[in-house]
């Protein structure tokens, strides 16, 4: 079903269809698929999002949930772009990326030019912004 026609049904009375209509994708899922689908291995990921294994593994089982920069940070291991990038952090309950912070415009800057975990944070000093 397309948002759209979400929205309409949701504009209505009837919540229980609306429901119907919205899928159960967890966090963990998703990553996964993504995982998959990236050609990239464990090893390669775990490396370039600078994330410990045990803690990596735990994402992936759905036992724990990333904050928004261990997010960003396995979107940039993956090359994800905005989108694939915004929907996991709205999977893992952490909002979007907003383009008038000045810190995820930098970060989404980063992600559609390529960067990488690393010079992505170079760029966020750069602009005495937080790295992650």
């Amino acid at each position: 079903m397309k948002t759209k026609d979400l929205e309409t049904i949701l504009k209505g009375d009837d919540l229980d269809e609306a429901l119907k209509y919205i899928g159960k994708t967890s966090f963990s899922a998703y990553l996964c698929y993504l995982i998959k689908a990236s050609g990239f291995d464990n090893g390669d990921i775990l490396k370039n999002a600078n994330i410990e294994r045990s803690y990596y593994y735990q994402i992936l089982k759905g036992v724990r949930m990333p904050s928004k920069d261990k997010v960003i940070a396995l979107s940039l291991a993956l090359k994800l772009d905005i989108d694939k990038t915004d929907r996991l952090l709205k999977l893992s309950n952490n909002g979007s990326l907003y383009p008038k912070i000045k810190r995820d415009a930098v970060i989404m800057f980063a992600i559609a030019h390529g960067f990488d975990l690393y010079k992505t944070n170079e760029l966020l000093i750069e602009h005495d912004l937080r790295p992650m």
